[in-house]
């Protein structure tokens, strides 16, 4: 969850899959607009300021499908805008 600071960074996940599921809603709502496109780089950018574990966020925004990779691998963007093929 966030600490309530300022520079509010995550300092634990929720355990329950619901719950971690919206909280990871609510992040990618922070950090991505509805129709922007970002690459690795970027997107790491914009995750360090909420965590030290910029990999394990980024997967987990994959995993839970609100973040999809392009097929190249190099690009993110919100699941429901999804990549054309």
């Amino acid at each position: 969850m966030l600490n309530r600071t300022p520079h509010s960074r995550i300092d634990r996940y929720p355990s329950q899959h619901d719950e971690r599921d919206s909280f990871l809603q609510f992040l990618a709502g922070r950090i991505l607009a509805a129709d922007e496109t970002l690459t690795e780089a970027e997107l790491g950018t914009r995750l360090d300021a909420l965590t030290t574990d910029t990999a394990r966020l980024r997967r987990a925004l994959v995993d839970h499908g609100i973040l999809t990779r392009d097929p190249a691998g190099t690009s993110y963007r919100l699941a429901n805008q999804g990549f054309e093929r």
